[in-house]
């Protein structure tokens, strides 16, 4: 389970992992060039993982999902 939170100054949301809560795992942020799309984002130490996806339920779909699938190969 990840725990969030957006930003206030940025709009950006942050995912946070409950084993590490100072450290973003994922990120999600409206795109500029395609307004009411989201680009989310999975860090991990090898790569980062990233998407666009229509809507913010969509995008939070995504990095939880490849948050998880990413977790499962460590």
């Amino acid at each position: 389970m990840l725990s969030k939170h957006r930003c206030p100054h940025t709009g950006i949301v942050n995912y946070f992992a409950r084993t590490e809560p100072f450290f973003a795992v994922g990120s999600i942020s409206e795109t500029e060039r395609r307004p009411g799309h989201y680009y989310w984002r999975v860090y991990n130490a090898a790569k980062i993982i990233s998407g666009i996806a229509a809507d913010m339920k969509s995008a939070e779909q995504r990095l939880e999902r490849e948050y998880r699938d990413q977790s499962r190969l460590q």
